[in-house]
């Protein structure tokens, strides 16, 4: 095996990274030549990575590593690349006691990385760690469906069949025992300990005292999944880990994009939660070369050209998300990103009553948020375009009134309750909407809509919006 980037007795000088910030250079003029990803004895470092704390006193990382090269869980004559004994080695940092410092483990990567071979080690060499944990090991891989699981399963399952043999029939302690039934696969060795694969759904785990809980595609997997149905199962167990292992999400993605931001708030790695993650960085353009290789730690000539030829042919929100690991609102959305982002200003004045701007209110389904939208002229012939959200009706409208704005747009349940002159009113709905959609688009296409670039709200909405 490779030797290992970290070991108890050899920590490098990542010890003390900066978290919270990226490692890009944000400066505009920056040489190109700067804006390529670090590069650490010839492993892409990730853009994001939780900073180690002094709760760490070494790692299992080495150990598991040369136990799965050995095993030949992850191929014939195979072995892990160095991007994955990293996330080894970080995943499996243990405290003085010996006892596993994350409790959660985040680990996103852009496709076809090798994400599978990964967790099928993991799942591998925790299974035939029982005596180090002090119980037997319940090992549950979920996916968003359980086809995706099953692939990283399978091999491991080949490999036990070979190992152990298999038993039939009546229970034999010293045979594995396989079921290779569509949806519920499992894999249980002997001494008792199992790898289970589930579809991700309110029973996943249900039943089951889980060790190790892997959510596989977590950026299409609900939080609901997770903390009603997996995490209670883990409660009970020894040294328990949740690893969530994906691409990157989109505005649906709630369960990743919930303990992702959890991990990015702890810039000093003093929680619960590991995040190691390879993604292009926002500045770069979604279609240059430095932006992929920030989101490909296994890179390559053979990498760079079918990363071209993908980028050529499919949409833009979509390749962002698969290939340079970048969240994005929708992968189907109305507007490609970077139609949007060329429209947008570090600096735009807010609008003003002298203004005369146009107001646009909406409210969600449910009542509990109300966008505020407001159009006005600004310099150079353009319109600006800001957005705002209120968690009631009552604020927005307060709102709306600052503003004194010459007309006010607003859909047939707000109208009626509308407290100001109605006489500035004008009611809209969806066949407004289909109407003048192509004038908005075109002009957005134009340049002549400009925004603040820190404009988030307003950015996720437009991003998310179909025009179907």
């Amino acid at each position: 095996p490779r030797k290992s980037v970290y070991t108890a007795t050899n920590r490098t000088d990542e010890t003390n990274r900066t978290f919270g910030t990226d490692r890009t250079d944000r400066t505009e003029n920056v040489p190109k030549s700067k804006r390529s990803p670090r590069v650490v004895d010839g492993l892409v470092q990730p853009r994001f990575e939780t900073p180690r704390d002094d709760q760490v006193a070494g790692s299992l990382g080495p150990e598991a590593v040369e136990f799965m090269n050995a095993s030949g869980v992850i191929g014939v004559g195979a072995v892990l690349r160095p991007w994955q004994e990293h996330v080894l080695n970080r995943a499996l940092e243990v405290r003085e006691d010996g006892s596993l410092r994350w409790a959660t483990v985040i680990v996103t990567v852009s496709r076809q990385q090798g994400k599978s071979w990964l967790l099928r080690g993991l799942g591998w060499w925790r299974l035939h760690n029982a005596e180090r944990f002090g119980e037997t090991q319940t090992v549950l891989h979920v996916a968003n469906k359980a086809m995706v699981a099953a692939e990283a399963w399978r091999p491991a399952a080949r490999l036990a069949a070979e190992v152990y043999g298999v038993g039939a029939g009546v229970y034999q302690d010293d045979l594995a025992r396989i079921s290779s039934r569509a949806g519920s696969e499992s894999l249980e060795i002997p001494g008792g300990s199992r790898w289970l694969v589930s579809a991700a759904n309110s029973n996943a785990g249900v039943g089951f005292s889980v060790s190790l809980a892997i959510i596989d595609e977590a950026w299409a997997v609900s939080r609901e999944v997770v903390e009603s149905a997996i995490s209670p199962t883990m409660s009970a167990r020894e040294q328990p880990q949740l690893w969530l292992v994906s691409t990157a999400g989109d505005s649906g993605s709630d369960l990743l994009r919930a303990y992702r931001e959890s991990a990015l708030l702890d810039t000093k790695g003093a929680g619960e939660v590991l995040l190691l993650e390879w993604s292009a960085p926002p500045e770069l353009a979604w279609d240059s070369v430095d932006a992929w290789r920030w989101a490909s730690p296994e890179w390559g000539p053979k990498r760079e050209s079918f990363l071209r030829s993908r980028s050529q042919v499919m949409p833009e929100a979509s390749f962002r998300q698969e290939f340079g690991n970048s969240w994005v609102s929708s992968s189907a959305g109305w507007l490609p990103p970077s139609v949007w982002e060329r429209c947008g200003r570090v600096r735009l004045s807010a609008p003003r009553p002298k203004d005369s701007p146009v107001v646009a209110v909406e409210t969600d389904p449910d009542g509990q948020r109300v966008a505020v939208v407001t159009v006005w002229g600004v310099a150079g012939g353009k319109i600006g375009v800001a957005a705002e959200a209120f968690d009631s009706v009552e604020r927005a409208w307060r709102r709306v009134a600052a503003l004194k704005p010459r007309k006010v747009l607003l859909p047939p349940s707000l109208a009626v309750h509308y407290p100001g002159d109605e006489r500035v009113v004008t009611v809209v709905s969806s066949r407004e909407i289909r109407t003048f959609l192509p004038a908005v688009t075109r002009a957005i296409t134009e340049k002549r809509v400009t925004y603040r670039l820190d404009s988030h709200y307003l950015t996720d909405h437009v991003l998310r919006a179909a025009s179907a």
